[in-house]
Order: C-alpha cells, then structure tokens, then sequence
C-alpha cells in the first residue's frame, strides 16, 4: 500500500552488504558519501503497488473534475458577469438621443447576443436595430436581464457539468492562447531554475539535520554518561553549531520561493493588463463581432486566476522538491549493489530458509583467513589465520585486547541466515532491545514457548533474578538493557542464545560452557579455560601457540605461559560470582537502599509528571511570538508585507471592477482610455507584488529559521535536564526524541513562517474586504458573513480533529523510530542473532498501524475538508438571487453587484484555513516539555566540603542485582531515593547544586561510552579551551599516552561512535583519562576492570592507583567482582538484595565469618 516504500526500503537496507560496511564505519563523515542526485518526479513513486497506482489514478480523475467543476465557475461567473455589464450598458447608453451612441449600443448589443440569449425574441428585446432611432421603453425592462442570470444558475450548482468547459475553447481566440504561451513558457523556465534552487537548498538543509540528529542520538542514548559528565552545555553547543548551520540554508530557500511567487503574481497581472487591452482591440474590430466581453472577461480571468494558482500551490512544490533532496540518498542506499561474495541478500527472503538447511555437527575450521575492517584496511586483525574448533570440545582464544578474537564470520558457501541460525554468540558487552525480557529472549526463537524461555533462563541463571522483579519477564529493560546491571544483561544475552539451542556457541569472556556444543570461549581469565581440550594464542591477529594447557604450560618459554604466570599473583583473588546466595548471611544491622528507583511504577511517574508541569495559559501562538522576539522586526516586516498583499487583493479587485464598468462606457475612446490606464495600474501592482511576496518570504524565512533552531536548542537543553527516570520510559528513548526534535520542530516553523503569512494575508483581505462590502451593499456582505463563520466553526472542527489525529500517530511513530535506531545502531547483534525477519515485522506492523489509523480518519478530514472547499458555489447562487432581487427593487447598481459578487469569490478562497493542526499541536508538545520542571534538577549554588571517609577507599560487593550501581545512581542523582537521605558532611545532596556535586565526582562505568569526536576531545569532554598539556598530562597517568602517540593521527584521531574503533582496554584507558582530566573529588569506579584481559587490567588498575596517590584527599567508591582490586580498600560494604549487611576491611569481615567470608569460601570451593 501507500507505505510499501518504507518497507521495502528497509528490506534492501538490512540485506544490504554495503551496509555492512556503513555500520562497521561508525565514524563515517558525510565527506566520504556519494553525492545523491536529486530524483525525477516519477521516481517518488517508484515502490508504489498496483492499488496505490489505482488509487493515485482515481485521485487524479477527481482532480481533473474538480478542476472542470472550477473552472465551470469562472465561465458562469464571466457569463453572468457579461449580462449584468450588458445591462448596465443599456440602461447607461440606451436613453440619450445621440445616434452614435445608438449605433454603439446596437453594436455591443449584436456582440453580446450569442452570450446573452439564443432566443431571436429575446434579441430582439435587448438589441434594437441599427435604424432604430427610437427605443421604446419596454425595451428597458429587467425581465430579459434576469432570464440571463437565473438560466445559468442551476449550471453553477451543477458546476461539474463538463460541456461548459467548451465555452472557453469555442471562444480561444489565437492572440489569447499565443500570449498564455509565451507567458506558460517564461514561468516554467523560471519554476525550473528556481526548482533547481530549492532542492539544492533544502538538500543542504536536510544534510546540516541530519548531523543535528546524529548528535540528539548520540547523546540522549548515553544520556547517563553526559550528565555524570557535566557535558550538558558542552552539548548544546555542538548541538547548536550544526543548527546554525541550516539558518542561511533555510533563509536562501525562502527567498527564492518568494520569488518565484512574486514572479508568478507578475506574470498574471501582465496577464490582466494585456487580455484587456488586446481584448478591446479585438472587440473594436468590426471583423470580429462574435467576440463578446463575457468571452474576454472569462478568458483574461480564467488564465490569470490559473497562473496565480500556481503560487498558491508553489507551498506544494516545494514540499515535493523538498521530497526529492530527501529521498535522493534514500534510494542512492537501497540502490547500492551488495556484493555478489556474500549472500546478505537473501537473509529477508521468506523462502531463503526453506532450499536449504546446513547440517552443523560443529566442527569449525579457519583456513589461511586472513581479513581487515572496512574502517581499518590497512591493518590486517587476521593474518593467515589457521585453527579448528571439534564438535562437542570447549575451544579457547586467547591473547591481549586487539590481537583478533573472533566474533561474527561470513562463510559465502553457506546459506549466511541458517548459518547464524546455528550459532549462539554473547558478546563481552551485550547489547538487549528497548523491550520487555520474555522479547529480547525470544528474538532468537519467534516460535519459542513459554516453557522454553524459562528453560534457557535457567540454564543462564537468570530466572531467579528475573522472578524477583516486580514484572518478572514483562520487565522492560530500556534502552540497549540500561535498566538492568552488567551481570544481569550477561546472563539474559546468554538465555537469548541458548533459547534456539545452537551447535555451536560463541562466548566472548564466558561464565561457563554448555555441554553437547561447539563452543568457542575468547578469554581473558586464563583460569576460566584450563578445562578446554583446544586452547589457540593470537598475537597480531596470527597463531603462534596452540594446545592444551597442560601441553602450553611444559613450554616454559611460551607466550601462554608468560600470560599465565603474570595471573598467578591473582590465583589467590577470587571473583565474586554475580550468582552467589547471600540471602542465608547474617542479616544484622541491615541499611536497606531503594532499589527500586530502577522500577518506578508508570502511575506514579505519571503523577509527578502532571505535578511537575508549571500551569501557563497563554495561547500557543502568543508564546511562540514571544520566543521569536528577538526577530520581532523580521516578523513586523513579513507581517506587513502580507497585508500588503491581502489588501492588494482588494484593490485586485476593485481595479477588476473598473475594468468592468469600463467597458460598459458609452464610447470606445473613454473604454479605452480607462483599460490602458487600469493596465497599467495591474503592470506595476504585479512589479510591487513581485518585491513585497520576496520580502515577504525572506523575512518568513529567517524568523521561521531562526525559532526552530531556538525551539530545537531549548528542548534540547530542558530535554538534558530531565530527571533519568524520565528517560525510562519507551516515548522518551533517543529515538523517540530524534523525531520530536525533527518532525515537530519543523511543524512549528510553519507557524511563524508561511503559515503565519497566510494568516496575515486572510485578515487583511478579510478585513479590507467586509469594509468594501459594506461599502457596496451591507446586505449581500451579512450573507457572506454568515458563511464566513460556518467556515470557522470548519476550521475549529478541522483542527481538533487533527490534533486528536496526530496525538494518535505520534504514539505509533514515537516507537517506529526508537526501534529504528535501535536497530541502526546494534545491526551487528541484530544479525548475530539473525533477526532481520523478527525486526523487520516489528517495524512493519507499527508502519502499517499508523497507515491504517490514519487512512480511517483521513476520510473524516477528507469530508470536512470537501466541506469547506465545496460549498462556495451555493452561496454564490444565493448572492445571486439575492443581488437580481435588490437591483429590481433598485437598492443595488448593478455594477456594484459585480464588484461583491467578483470579490467575494476571491475572499472565500483566500479564507481557506491550511492545516495548522499539526503546527499547534508540536508546538503545544514542546511547551508541555518547556514548562516540566525536573524533579532532580536543583540550581542552587550551595556547595559543601567532602569530608566523610576523605581519602578512603571503600568498596562495595555483592550477587549481581542486589543494589551496587543503584548507590551510584543514587549518589550521582541520576534518581533520588523513595525514603531516607543521603548526606555529605551532614548535608543532604538534594539541598546541593546538582552541577557542582557532579564535578565532584569522577564515574568509570564497565561499559565506557566515548562519543564521535577525537581523542583529545573525548578527554577534556565538557570543557572549552583545553590544554593540550593537561590532556597529555591525564592520558599519561591513565597509561594511554603512548599508544596515543603511535597513531597516525595521535590525539586527533577520531573514536567513532561510542568509540567503537578502540578495543574495551583502550576505550577504559581514554575515560580513566577523561576522568582524571576533571581531577574529581570522589572516583565511582563500577566494576571499571570486569571486562578486560590481565594484562589490560592491570594497565588500568595502576593508573587508577595512581590517580589515589597523586590526590591522597581522593575518596574511591568502587565496586568490583574481583579481591585483588578491594582487599586493601579501607572499607568493605556487603549488600544484598538492596541491604547493607556487612561492613568492615577485609581483615575484620574475614574474621566474623559472616556473608564476605561465605562468598570466598564458596567460591573457593568452585
């Protein structure tokens, strides 16, 4: 249907190899893409079906007849007009005893007659004959005029009767038809260029967003990360670079769309003033008698009403060149050819898993593989790599961070979607989807039972923690698992690819292996693989030892045995496991910690959400003024431009009504006299209007700019201000607010920018109009005016029902474009975990929901909009009646009645309400969101000295789940807690400036987050003006200096996205140094070494020791799994399941024999 594209687009997209590619180049500038040529109209519908080319036909042949019923109202309305001309010729001309003017009025009489009656009789009645002298007075009655108009208003209620558009061609003369030409031919060569124009503009405009956007996604997807930070201005000021960008883009693009309407206007007035002109030439010719001036009027009018319809369809234009820079690169991705090597293509085939299906016994073998990353060509991770993997052994990879652990390969003989059917991976840092545990377990079997999760749950040791949950499986995770501690999202990824019992298993850093499989451990802890009947050791991506460990041990001079031996000092640190029991331990003198902030209860944030929101009821439109003050000028100078223009409507049409009574004068000098002058009028109105519409447009263009980049930037800063629990809830994830930040800002430009204009542009005329009309004849101007507010009370309707429509489909697409991201952004584990298909049926039902709601009440809007476009012809009949009767009764000139009735055909067009629904309602968004006060965002200066355990180091241990990293949540004032305080120096932290306690705390987390800038920018993060020596000076202390050096771009070199081009021990080496950059107060250190290899470990573990010695004031709150990093801390906490149940150094703790000696016994005894 109408949303085949995105379907379709994104079918090719997932199967894309090219896009393999992009997203292993995380760090790749809009310098390297291919510029995208914009498409051909044509090409916008490209993916479209056969009902959607059945539907478009329908919609063009009813186009077509409205534009025949439309254009029937202007042959009516010139027809009617030429018989109320005509009789005001008769009644101004016929009784004066000149001869000429006789002759005269016999002439234009003979001219009018094929126009104004078939009827000989009734010739004979309007037009005496050219001997008449004498006209007698019955001659004079308005019966015959009346016969004129009231015969042709029931074809104007049944406007859409097609044989009156041949009255148009059965008088086209060929002077008319050659100058509508040569005035077609010069507006589509200036439409063309100016076209060019626009969607290059909008091109460029499009490209500065989307950089805008990579920035909202970025930051808001490690939202956790940038607060800890402080980086919120710093933030907002990249943010607002790349939005400033687009201010003269957009200002470029408005100023020539005011030009090219400006021109449009010329070019009809140039119509006007010509038609008239040459239309009284032609009807002064004698040789030309059938040319009558219902003939002139309705052509002149027709043409010029038709040309400046293509400025008020020019909005349209621009949205549709506007859709084609959009869709350029679009179509460029899904046309990009995947490589024929790999098989990426048919992973979405439904019928690609049916020919075949690989008989796996496990068996994996590495022939000479050698390879290299897109990202990196030039270094080769695999060199020549030879090894074999046996069915049903545990195989072992073992080596120091970057030597070629393997992680996901393409094996081109096999059907690439089984293959990764049949192997479960679980990476060093897995990666789980914004949803509920039951789905992201199910992702690999989509026919799973509940039975069979709860299995794969268990064989993970995760079914009782998630039993323990207030949702249990229903739990929502949060973005990439953030809900859940670095234990827990293990051992969920773990059930994940258990569930689908593979043959072959791939564990990154794994806990255990699973018998009956081919597994593949790549292994940082030696002691975890000394079982394994295969063990490989990779050095610069080859080779160099291969056996069993004792084979590699007898070697005394091994590599293996040099790793081994520099772990043997930590043969005697036990890891704590994340599974150990701790609910039978001494429960004595229990500190209870609200762990549940993590699962705050949907009502009750609810609750505090309506509570936070500061009650402002100042229109919606009066607040957007008041943000666009700064270009109050601009927008005095737009504003009165559009009045210029709506009263140059009126004038419009008071100068059509001179030219009407002009041609009811007695004698051709005075007719012509008044039509060059009248001509020359519209000459220079159309050189004005084609001034005033560019001003008018630019200044749009610039307010318009200038609001969205500030709306943008003040949303994004509040946005950065909300508490976290905020942004835990699924319309509130990075892609959520991506959409919000693009669609609705860009809706609510419109309402200072074009769309205000056209406010303007109504009143005015609106305004100028009632004046007129009352000036004219009050009573046929209340007539209007009691349509007028029909047309409001429309316009009410129309935009309550729109609001309701896009409240409706916003909360479809909110989710549509979060899971897009997500899936964007973790396409490596959506295709481990050969996904494609699952997501991509996600996707399309949310795309084909919101379809299929709006296709329902667009019928609904569709009626009310027919309404209000339709109805125009029966109170045209109505003024009509009602004129014939006020001029017989003689209270109306009959020239003033083609005054009203010429201005009010105008008038209702002009009052035509655009959807500003839409525009109100984004706006209204944004202001719920400006006006929500942040329930952690204290601005008071207050700061305090850290006294309490100054120096130390404490430690805290505990089962995963049990409440470690909710105490640095806690501290950090990422949330607060339910009941109870947290204090420094007796302070309460919610009394303190949030900013000024989160610079006094310095957090390494065990899942790093740098952002897409260099490494010199990702150390002095937050901070302007950095000292390069101070950045060398924290790198060398986080013992990353020198492999910093050895770069070929040093400190400049860019880290890509999440700093996806370092490996997990450079990645912690860079933010150690971004936190000793900022020399904290307290260093919170969240299991900061879980996930490196020994020799990484103990890298970072010294510069953290040094970062202790260099400030011996600097207290440590660490959190580990490991003895070797807490024995010699000065305190050790003990939790469980959110309490506080031991406490005391490791001497002390020993010696109680309570839950920390347990811990170490049981461990021990494994």
């Amino acid at each position: 249907m109408l949303c085949s594209y995105r379907l379709s687009g994104w079918r090719q997209y997932f199967s894309s190899e090219k896009f393999d590619q992009k997203y292993e180049k995380l760090d790749d500038d809009n310098d390297t893409n291919e510029s995208a040529k914009a498409i051909t109209y044509v090409q916008l519908f490209r993916s479209a079906d056969w009902l959607d080319i059945l539907m478009l036909v329908v919609g063009l042949l009813v186009i077509m007849l409205y534009s025949i019923a439309f254009t029937a109202r202007f042959v009516l309305f010139g027809q009617i007009t030429g018989a109320f001309i005509t009789q005001s010729f008769i009644d101004q001309c016929s009784l004066k005893n000149n001869l000429t003017a006789i002759h005269d009025s016999n002439r234009e009489c003979l001219l009018n007659r094929s126009q104004i009656s078939r009827n000989h009789d009734q010739s004979q009645q309007l037009c005496p004959g050219e001997n008449t002298t004498v006209v007698s007075p019955w001659s004079f009655s308005h019966a015959p005029f009346r016969a004129a108009v009231t015969s042709r208003l029931p074809w104007l209620i049944l406007i859409g009767v097609v044989e009156l558009v041949c009255i148009i061609s059965q008088y086209f003369i060929f002077n008319m038809t050659a100058r509508r030409q040569a005035a077609r031919i010069r507006i589509l060569l200036l439409r063309s260029v100016m076209q060019r124009l626009t969607a290059k503009e909008s091109k460029n405009e499009l490209d500065m967003y989307s950089q805008a956007g990579e920035i909202v996604q970025e930051v808001f997807s490690s939202i956790r990360t940038v607060i800890s930070l402080n980086g919120g201005k710093f933030e907002e000021k990249r943010y607002e670079k790349k939005l400033q960008a687009t201010h003269w883009s957009s200002v470029r693009k408005g100023s020539v769309f005011g030009l090219l309407t400006g021109w449009v206007y010329l070019i009809a007035y140039i119509i006007y003033a010509l038609g008239f002109s040459c239309g009284l030439f032609i009807m002064h010719d004698e040789g030309r008698k059938k040319f009558s001036f219902s003939d002139l009027f309705v052509i002149v009018v027709a043409l010029a009403r038709i040309v400046s319809y293509v400025a008020f369809v020019s909005p349209f234009f621009q949205s549709l060149e506007e859709s084609r820079g959009a869709l350029a690169p679009v179509f460029l991705l899904i046309d990009e050819e995947t490589k024929r090597s790999i098989n990426e293509a048919r992973i979405l085939d439904d019928a690609s898993t049916d020919d075949e299906d690989i008989d796996m016994n496990g068996d994996i073998q590495f022939e000479n593989v050698s390879f290299a990353y897109p990202t990196r060509s030039d270094v080769l991770a695999l060199q020549d790599l030879t090894l074999t993997a046996r069915a049903g052994e545990i195989t072992a990879l073992v080596g120091s961070n970057g030597s070629g652990g393997i992680h996901d390969r393409s094996i081109t003989e096999c059907n690439l979607k089984q293959l990764r059917q049949k192997i479960g991976v679980v990476n060093q840092e897995p990666i789980l989807f914004d949803t509920t545990i039951y789905e992201n377990i199910r992702l690999c079997k989509t026919n799973a039972t509940r039975v069979e999760i709860e299995t794969a749950a268990r064989q993970a040791n995760a079914h009782d923690f998630i039993m323990q949950l207030p949702d249990k499986y229903e739990t929502i995770v949060g973005e990439r698992g953030i809900q859940l501690s670095g234990g827990e999202k293990q051992r969920v990824a773990l059930a994940r690819a258990l569930i689908k019992q593979p043959p072959v298993l791939l564990l990154d850093e794994a806990t255990s292996a699973l018998d009956g499989r081919t597994t593949i451990v790549i292994a940082h802890r030696l002691a975890t693989i000394q079982n394994a009947q295969r063990i490989y050791v990779l050095a610069n991506g080859r080779v160099i030892e291969q056996g069993t460990h004792e084979t590699l041990m007898a070697q005394k001079e091994s590599r293996y045995c040099e790793l081994m031996k520099a772990q043997q000092s930590e043969r005697k640190d036990i890891d704590i496991d994340d599974t150990t029991d701790t609910a039978q331990m001494d429960d004595d003198n229990q500190k209870k910690i609200s762990e549940h902030v993590r699962y705050h209860n949907g009502s009750e944030i609810e609750e505090e959400d309506k509570a936070s929101l500061v009650k402002n009821h100042q229109p919606v439109l009066w607040r957007l003024l008041l943000m666009n003050s700064p270009e109050l000028v601009i927008i005095i100078i737009g504003c009165v431009s559009c009045l210029i223009t709506g009263v140059s409507q009126s004038i419009y049409v008071v100068l059509l009504a001179e030219a009407i009574t002009a041609f009811s004068s007695c004698t051709y000098e005075e007719r012509r006299h008044l039509i060059v002058r009248l001509s020359i009028i519209f000459v220079v109105m159309g050189v004005v209007l084609l001034f005033i519409r560019f001003i008018q447009h630019a200044a749009f263009a610039i307010s318009g700019s200038k609001l969205t980049e500030r709306i943008r930037l003040k949303a994004f800063g509040h946005l950065l201000r909300q508490e976290m629990a905020f942004f835990d809830f699924p319309e509130n994830s990075s892609g959520a607010i991506c959409n919000r930040l693009s669609s609705d800002a860009l809706a609510v430009q419109q309402i200072v920018g074009a769309r205000l204009g056209i406010v303007c542009e109504a009143i005015a005329t609106f305004g100028f109009g009632i004046i007129l009309g009352m000036y004219f004849s009050w009573q046929l101007t209340l007539v209007v005016l009691v349509y007028i507010l029909f047309l409001f009370f429309l316009a009410f309707v129309q935009i309550c029902w729109q609001a309701r429509l896009k409240k409706r489909s916003d909360a479809i697409l909110g989710p549509a474009s979060s899971l897009a991201v997500q899936i964007i952004h973790n396409m490596r584990t959506v295709k481990h975990l050969a996904s494609e298909t699952e997501f991509l049926r996600q996707f399309s039902y949310l795309v084909l929901k919101e379809f299929r709601m709006r296709r329902n009440d667009t019928m609904i809007n569709s009626l009310l909009y027919g309404i209000n476009w339709g109805t125009v012809s029966f109170i045209l009949v109505a003024l009509y009646w009602l004129g014939l009767d006020l001029v017989e009764e003689k209270q109306l000139k009959i020239t003033n009645v083609a005054i009203v009735f010429a201005y009010y055909i105008f008038i209702l067009e002009s009052l035509r309400m655009r959807e500003m629904s839409d525009s109100l309602s984004a706006a209204q968004s944004f202001f719920n969101l400006f006006d929500r006060v942040s329930a952690i965002d204290n601005s008071s200066t207050d700061g305090q000295q850290l006294s309490d355990f100054q120096g130390q180091r404490v430690a805290l241990i505990g089962a995963s789940g049990c409440g470690k990293s909710t105490v640095i949540q806690l501290l950090e004032r990422f949330y607060d807690p339910l009941k109870g305080k947290i204090l420094f120096d007796d302070v309460d932290i919610r009394e303190l400036n949030i900013q000024w306690l989160r610079s006094c705390l310095g957090l390494v987390s065990q899942e790093p987050i740098l952002f897409d800038l260099t490494i010199a920018e990702n150390i002095a993060y937050g901070h302007e003006n950095a000292s390069m020596k101070e950045i060398i000076e924290a790198a060398t202390k986080a013992n990353i200096h020198d492999f910093i050096q050895q770069l070929p771009q040093g400190y400049e070199t860019k880290v890509g996205m999440k700093g996806g081009h370092l490996s997990g021990g450079e990645k912690q080496r860079v933010a150690i140094a971004r936190i000793l950059y900022r020399r904290p107060k307290v260093l919170l250190l969240d299991e900061a070494t879980s996930a490196l290899d020994s020799y990484n470990e103990q890298i970072v573990q010294d510069a953290l020791d040094k970062a202790q010695i260099d400030d011996p004031t600097r207290t440590s709150l660490i959190i580990a799994h490991r003895l070797s990093t807490i024995r010699s801390c000065d305190l050790i906490c003990v939790l469980n399941k959110g309490n506080l149940i031991e406490m005391g150094t490791h001497t002390d703790l020993m010696e109680q024999r309570g839950a920390y000696y347990n811990m170490i016994v049981q461990n021990s005894t494994t």
